[in-house]
């Protein structure tokens, strides 16, 4: 941190001055544009030689009030008037991560608290503000709507810091950038400061804060609105609907090919409006979600599990390859080993990496079969190797007679040969006895370390 008495840098001057006075003009553009429009409308109308003297003077009297209020316009924002004005608006708003106005629309008051960690005293176990740690720099900014263009002016960035952590700071190059008068610069600096300073919550009767009794003590039942929080889910849910790389996972998935960013799933999703067409008047944050936020549902699961249908001939068949993880996971095998030409120790590893995913669904779909009946495979349409009744079924009548002492090793051989088979006829991918051994050996490592709930046996 600066302290007061440091040493002002020329070019950090000159830099926050520049930033400043862009985002002062480009607003004042955006006010300029619709009057000067009409001044050129008026003008080009007034040019007409068929209009009539008495329209005449009634267009140059509008063109004249429209060229008052340009002249109005622009000794308002000249860069010294419109950062006097943005001090004294200052007062109006107040950053806060808790927001009021989100349970109410009528909600007055300023109810936001700041979530400091030293104070910290929710659980880590459960999800709150405090939840995004202590290099969280995001906070909401409520109250008047028509003053958050002093918050927009404070997050601006010049050269890896924003004006307002440079206020926080006390920054000597920001307040010198604020005028060439150091009393005005003073007087600027001060007003700006009201916006971060500690100021006591104020709560209201629409807040709606609901507490229940619990052994001598109350359980806050209806907590207020956590905006910076609500902002931060926002933000990552939008991510992984839109962002560039999940478009491409899920164009991928599409052609059944492989892609290292996950996609996710957020189940019963809704989304929950607030502020109507003025998401503004709620808060900043409200404000840049388009007055959006998402709820995720707070439901107990509801398990449904599906059949499981026994295989007849073999566990390694077209019903296990077909199975959606299954499927799914040779398909970007067979994708990966296509397009890799060289072999390394990252190859390999991308390659192990896939190989692990089709093993753990494999092992999946063997406990399934395991949590049937004891003697489902005794059947008569049941025409499962003697090895893979000893691993599927090993409490039945049959499987306890078996003697083979070699029924892992030919399990993983017949799920190494399969495997191979499928990625030379679905993939034309060109496979050997070395990517037998390497199939293999994936599966033997799995099943030997959880061998203990894979077979009766010891």
């Amino acid at each position: 941190m600066r302290g007061a008495m440091s040493e002002v840098n020329p070019d950090e001057v000159g830099a926050i001055k520049k930033a400043i006075r862009d985002f002062v003009e480009g607003r004042a553009e955006e006010k300029y544009e619709p009057v000067t429009k009409t001044i050129a409308k008026l003008e080009e109308k007034l040019a007409d030689p068929a209009v009539l003297s008495g329209e005449r003077e009634e267009i140059e009297g509008k063109i004249e009030k429209e060229e008052a209020k340009l002249t109005g316009l622009r000794d308002k924002y000249e860069i010294e008037n419109w950062l006097l004005d943005a001090a004294k608006r200052a007062q109006h708003i107040q950053r806060v991560t808790h927001t009021p106005k989100h349970m109410n629309s009528k909600a007055k008051g300023a109810t936001g608290f700041f979530c400091n960690l030293e104070e910290k005293s929710i659980p880590s176990t459960l999800v709150s503000s405090f939840s995004l740690g202590s290099k969280n720099t995001l906070t909401d900014v409520i109250g008047n709507a028509a003053v958050l263009d002093v918050n927009k002016l404070l997050q601006i960035e010049c050269n890896g810091r924003t004006l307002l952590s440079r206020l926080i700071d006390g920054d000597e190059d920001f307040k010198k950038a604020l005028s060439s008068t150091p009393a005005l610069a003073s007087q600027i600096y001060e007003g700006l400061k009201v916006f971060i300073s500690n100021r006591d919550p104020v709560a209201h009767s629409l807040t709606k804060q609901i507490y229940f009794p619990v052994k001598g003590n109350y359980h806050l039942i209806l907590p207020l609105y956590p905006s910076v929080l609500v902002s931060r889910v926002h933000s990552q849910i939008r991510s992984d609907f839109f962002s560039d790389e999940v478009k491409e996972a899920k164009e991928a998935r599409k052609k059944n090919g492989y892609h290292d960013c996950a996609i996710h799933s957020y189940p019963n999703l809704v989304v929950q409006s607030f502020g109507g067409s003025k998401p503004q008047n709620i808060s900043q944050l409200n404000s840049e979600r388009g007055g959006k936020s998402y709820l995720l549902p707070s439901l107990p699961p509801s398990w449904q599990s599906p059949e499981i249908k026994a295989p007849r001939k073999s566990i390694f068949t077209s019903e296990l390859y077909y199975r959606k993880n299954v499927k799914y996971w040779v398909n970007a095998l067979g994708c990966y080993l296509k397009k890799t030409t060289i072999d390394n120790m990252n190859t390999k590893y991308g390659r192990d990496k896939i190989l692990a995913a089709i093993v753990d669904d494999i092992l999946t779909y063997a406990m399934e079969l395991r949590s049937l009946p004891s003697g489902w495979s005794d059947s008569a349409e049941c025409q499962l190797p003697d090895n893979e009744k000893k691993w599927l079924d090993p409490f039945s009548e049959k499987a306890k007679s078996i003697q083979d002492d070699q029924w892992l090793d030919r399990i993983c051989h017949n799920f190494a040969s399969t495997l191979n088979n499928r990625l030379k006829k679905y993939h034309k991918v060109e496979v050997d006895g070395i990517s037998h051994a390497v199939w293999k050996k994936g599966l033997k490592e799995e099943m030997k370390m959880f061998r203990w709930e894979l077979c009766d046996e010891s």
